[in-house]
């Protein structure tokens, strides 16, 4: 539900955002995570309150940039799912 009310909501930013900031802020998080996920350090298992401001963002994301599977999918890696589950 949450996931559909953010992604109503992006519309009218998809309508008004320069597409190249939203390029750029993409690579910048992609960047980021591949960072992040190189330090060593194993990351902390998200809870279920983690999931839905996740979902928030991803309906968000998906009426901005149409995927957001490599948004998402750090979430869902350090939760210990993996491509199967």
């Amino acid at each position: 539900m949450l996931s559909a009310v953010t992604g109503f909501g992006g519309a009218p930013l998809l309508a008004h955002a320069p597409l190249s900031a939203l390029k750029r802020l993409l690579g910048v998080f992609l960047l980021g995570v591949v960072a992040w996920r190189r330090l060593g350090r194993p990351p902390a298992r998200p809870g279920a309150r983690t999931f839905v401001a996740v979902g928030a963002v991803s309906g968000l994301g998906s009426a901005l940039l149409g995927s957001v599977g490599p948004l998402t999918a750090p979430f869902f890696l350090a939760y210990g799912l993996t491509r199967a589950a």
